[in-house]
């Protein structure tokens, strides 16, 4: 019980921040646009995250078999299990991708036909996810295995350098930088967590 009051704060301030982000950047992108670019952006947002999709699902089914691999100290077995998920979330997300870079504007239509405007919008945050699919489930490596402090550490960072990019692009390119800086955060985070896994467990996730 001691070691789960300690980590409670970390875990609360990770998925605190994780939602905080989506939401604080539809607010952030209305203080300088209209509420029909906030539409635009706010699909488009929601619509990238189909290609991620699958690394939720894996995530929590993997989540488990981390922790109980970490604490068996079967870090070959770990690094396997790791690799493999990575490669399967690869797998089932390349597809959506393809779609995204190929009929953007059909999908962003499925809102409604003025929609279609936002089509670059979710070509570059569809490119933020892509990135976060291909370092795979380095969050729940992190924080199954006792490195939940490194996590907190790098959400909060990247929570920063989102919004400020936020606040900075989207005031001189609108809502397309608005995009590339919700991109840019995503992307920052997930290959910060890849390194500290490196650091700490020994192996990258992607291989």
């Amino acid at each position: 019980m001691p070691e789960l009051w300690q980590a409670a704060p970390h875990f609360w301030l990770i998925t605190a921040t994780g939602q905080a982000i989506p939401w604080a950047s539809v607010v952030i992108v209305g203080l300088f646009v209209s509420a029909e670019e906030v539409a635009f952006f706010s699909a488009a947002q929601r619509t990238s995250l189909l290609i991620s999709f699958m690394l939720m699902v894996i995530n929590f089914v993997a989540a488990p078999r981390f922790a109980s691999l970490h604490k068996a100290k079967k870090m070959d077995e770990l690094k396997t299990l790791a690799q493999f998920s990575t490669r399967l979330m690869i797998g089932f997300s390349l597809p959506v991708l393809l779609a995204v870079l190929i009929w953007p504007d059909t999908i962003m239509a499925l809102f409604g036909r003025e929609f279609s405007q936002g089509a670059m919008l979710l070509v570059i945050l569809a490119i933020g996810q892509t990135i976060n699919v291909m370092t795979g489930s380095v969050g729940f490596l992190l924080t199954m295995c006792g490195h939940e402090k490194d996590l907190r550490n790098i959400t909060l960072t990247a929570g920063i350098l989102t919004v400020t990019l936020l606040l900075i692009a989207t005031s001189i390119w609108g809502i397309t930088g608005a995009a590339i800086a919700v991109s840019i955060g995503v992307s920052t985070q997930n290959l910060l967590a890849l390194h500290k896994v490196k650091q700490r467990l020994g192996f990258w996730p992607v291989g």
